[in-house]
């Protein structure tokens, strides 16, 4: 469901980038390029296909694809169409950062996570993380299995 910025009338602003329909329902004011008349040009318009529960008020993206609010964290990346949104289920938000030197990368206490995907095998209490000599994380081990992150120069 999405509202043209002519309707944002609609809309209350609540924090930042969110706003809320009369009848509850949450929307993302998001800018995306559109082609018109042969020419690429920023269009706005309100996005409803997200998570509903997200909490405006303590939002935050982080630096990466991530951001978190106080009960959830979201896979949070740009896409062609604005800002791409997704609730990372078990994640949790207190204890979750990105790994040194990543924006796709990241943990929190009990699990490690490419994008929203858990890498599976590897505890962060067990696991040993390998730095490169910029102190980013390169590749890390638990037990006999590694895993090598793919670093972007």
């Amino acid at each position: 469901m999405q509202f043209d910025l002519k309707d944002s009338i609609k809309l209350t602003h609540i924090k930042n980038q969110f706003y809320r329909s009369e009848t509850g329902h949450l929307y993302e004011k998001t800018i995306a390029a559109k082609e018109i008349k042969n020419k690429l040009t920023d269009f706005t318009y309100f996005n409803g296909s997200l998570f509903q529960q997200i909490d405006p008020i303590t939002f935050r993206p982080l630096d990466g694809w991530y951001a978190k609010d106080q009960n959830y964290v979201y896979f949070y990346r740009p896409t062609s169409g604005g800002m791409q949104l997704s609730k990372i289920n078990n994640a949790d938000p207190k204890t979750f950062k990105l790994l040194s030197g990543h924006y796709r990368y990241a943990k929190d206490k009990n699990y490690f996570y490419d994008e929203s995907e858990v890498i599976s095998g590897f505890t962060p209490s067990k696991t040993n993380l390998k730095l490169d000599r910029k102190k980013r994380v390169s590749e890390m081990s638990c037990d006999t299995k590694k895993f090598k992150f793919e670093v972007v120069d």
